[in-house]
């Protein structure tokens, strides 16, 4: 890759490439396509390995994860069976379902993935691939990415969609270290490439970032400079205030970010580096900006969204409702961001009584699902809204003769609701000393009496015509 330029305050970008790569950049792109879709293009067979039932047990790994990944970066459909049904425990059949090109991505992953368990991995690469990339790591931070048990590597496969291992490519010195190989298309391999670049300038800080932060990396994996668009942007971040508050809780905005824009984006030191077509990058870059407006309290006056074709406008009423949006501590708002993949902004409008929200994201369908999701959240707020018809304020029936509900109150134990005797228990007593008290007869009852103001509904003894009767009445009925 030719040295990279710098503007906008610091911004490094990608410079356009000065030749053309004719069929290359076509060719690439569609290798991409069909590894990222997971559908073949070409007529579709079958290819078979036969393996060890440890072998086997090994590719399918824990609850199969193993086996799902390797199919997932191949585009490959893959299954494993005996090859005797009758003797299950023994050889198993791995069965590799896709057009050529995925089968034969398939089966070399398989390969590499059971050399795992026997030794080192040997990665031919004296003929080009465009599938594979290749990272050197410092052999202080080797551990520090691969984490206990793996765990790190495998975390940052799940977040790219790649299978990562360290291994010796054939075209290295016999004494040169292992190298960690990153197999998947061009996009999920430099967002792997990334993750593994935070985590070791995090341990090695100026591995990749010089002390006038810049960036020292060179991009040349396989896809790069081919002409269609794909590079990278960096956000210089000014203080660690800033950084903190891109990378959100655990990640969050960063990944909200990253989901939104379409673009691959990791932070590298005190950098953010996007990755991606060049409309990706700046949607990336936008969401960025209006983020740092947003940490200094001038967001409305910066953000844009009358001309932009990423974005969803949803009106809310100030106050009640969209305090019921947000949820306590904004946690409704962040929830449907992670589980959309959209970026909302709220900004207020001309009207007092009313504000924005702004749902951004590339994608039309991730759009639509989260608007729906926050007009979920204020119906569901319409319809838990308490429909009390007592104003125990005043006490009195705020719907008048037009209540359907009868405020019945029994005064046969004193104000005890429920009508009956009281039932509590004499506590001089044992509890099988005495029995309850017996319920009055149907002539020792007292009638049922209502306050006149409680509605038409209700049942008034000696009151036959509704709500006559002056309060002197009432108060002789109730004693």
């Amino acid at each position: 890759m030719s040295s990279m330029i710098d503007d906008e305050g610091g911004r490094q970008r990608t410079p356009s490439p000065e030749r053309d790569y004719g069929g290359d950049a076509s060719a690439v792109a569609s290798m991409d396509a069909s590894v990222s879709a997971g559908k073949p293009t070409l007529r579709v067979n079958v290819e078979s390995i036969d393996v060890s039932s440890e072998d086997a047990r090994f590719l399918i790994g824990s609850k199969g994860s193993t086996k799902a990944k390797v199919a997932r970066v191949s585009g490959a459909r893959i299954e494993v069976n005996p090859v005797d049904p009758n003797n299950p425990g023994n050889e198993q059949r791995i069965e590799i379902f896709g057009d050529l090109n995925t089968r034969a991505r398939a089966k070399q992953y398989v390969e590499w993935v059971l050399r795992q368990r026997v030794g080192k991995i040997t990665v031919d690469l004296s003929t080009p691939r465009d599938d594979v990339s290749v990272m050197e790591i410092p052999a202080s931070c080797t551990a520090y990415v691969t984490g206990k048990g793996g765990q790190g590597l495998r975390r940052i496969e799940g977040d790219s969609g790649t299978l990562m291992f360290f291994g010796k490519p054939t075209t290295d010195p016999e004494d040169a270290p292992e190298k960690l190989i990153i197999c998947g298309p061009r996009k999920s391999r430099r967002a792997a490439e990334l993750s593994v670049m935070s985590a070791v300038e995090k341990k090695e800080p100026g591995t990749y970032v010089d002390g006038q932060g810049k960036l020292m990396m060179k991009f040349e994996q396989v896809g790069d400079g081919l002409g269609d668009g794909w590079g990278f942007d960096v956000f210089p971040f000014a203080n660690d205030k800033e950084l903190s508050f891109a990378v959100g809780a655990q990640g969050s905005t960063r990944k909200k970010i990253s989901a939104a824009s379409g673009a691959s984006l990791e932070y590298v030191g005190n950098l953010g580096i996007m990755a991606g077509d060049r409309d990706e990058r700046a949607r990336c870059w936008d969401y960025i900006k209006w983020l740092m407006k947003k940490l200094k309290g001038t967001l409305p006056e910066h953000v844009s969204y009358k001309d932009r074709t990423d974005v969803t406008v949803f009106r809310a009423s100030s106050g009640k409702e969209m305090r019921d949006i947000l949820g306590k501590g904004g946690e409704n708002l962040r929830d449907i961001e992670m589980q959309h993949g959209v970026y909302v902004i709220n900004i207020p409008t001309d009207k007092q009584d009313e504000e924005l929200l702004l749902v951004y994201s590339h994608s039309a369908r991730a759009r639509g699902e989260a608007k729906r999701a926050l007009n979920n959240l204020v119906n569901r707020r319409r319809e838990t809204q308490p429909n009390r018809c007592f104003d125990f304020s005043v006490g009195r029936c705020v719907r008048g003769d037009s209540c359907k509900w009868p405020h019945v109150m029994n005064n046969n134990d004193g104000g005890h609701s429920g009508g009956g005797p009281s039932r509590r228990r004499d506590k001089k007593r044992g509890r099988d000393s005495k029995p309850y008290a017996k319920p009055p007869s149907q002539d020792e009852k007292r009638p049922v009496d209502v306050n006149p103001m409680w509605g038409s509904g209700a049942r008034r003894s000696g009151n036959e015509e509704g709500n006559k009767g002056s309060p002197d009445d009432i108060n002789a009925r109730l004693g």
